[in-house]
């Protein structure tokens, strides 16, 4: 082990609910509330104990929300607005719609076009369609798989003997 000069390391915890876990009451005086901490994810990331005493204990009184909210206040939190879904959006027609529109006349209209005309003309298109369609009848035909099989011969090659056999020569 190498001693070094103490370092901090930072980890942010992202906190997006809280419940709590038990209030313990010592009636008419005060309340030991148990806070747990939570992420997006459910996961546990802290438990705080938060004291509700005096003129604070003394205003809570049928309303549960009061505990609530005294805990965001005392935790420094923030209430998120509870936004409903927006499910019937109704459009209203329109009540003055536009009738005096008024279309403005070309003011040089084009005159001066000149088709092209084609220099050599197909003159043998058959616009008439095939009208004597001949249908050959389809045949089914069933092959044995044994009984097709052709058999090619077997060709035995023999090589001819050397008739001038080489003799080594001393």
């Amino acid at each position: 082990m190498y001693p070094i000069s103490p370092c901090d390391i930072v980890t942010t915890k992202t906190i997006t609910s809280f419940k709590i876990d038990r209030i313990e009451i010592t009636l008419f005086k005060s309340a030991i509330i148990t806070v747990i901490l939570l992420d997006s994810a459910g996961s546990l990331l802290d438990v705080k104990f938060i004291n509700m005493n005096g003129e604070d204990y003394a205003k809570w009184n049928e309303d549960d929300s009061y505990v609530i909210d005294f805990i965001k206040q005392s935790l420094g939190f923030s209430s998120v607005p509870i936004v409903e879904p927006v499910s019937n959006i109704v459009e209203e027609p329109v009540s003055n719609p536009v009738s005096n529109v008024v279309e403005e006349p070309v003011s040089n209209p084009v005159s001066n076009v000149v088709e092209d005309p084609v220099s050599n003309p197909v003159s043998n298109v058959i616009e008439d369609p095939v009208s004597n369609v001949v249908e050959e009848p389809i045949i089914d035909v069933v092959l044995d798989p044994v009984s097709n099989v052709v058999e090619e011969p077997v060709i035995n090659i023999v090589e001819d003997p050397v008739s001038d056999p080489v003799l080594d020569t001393p």
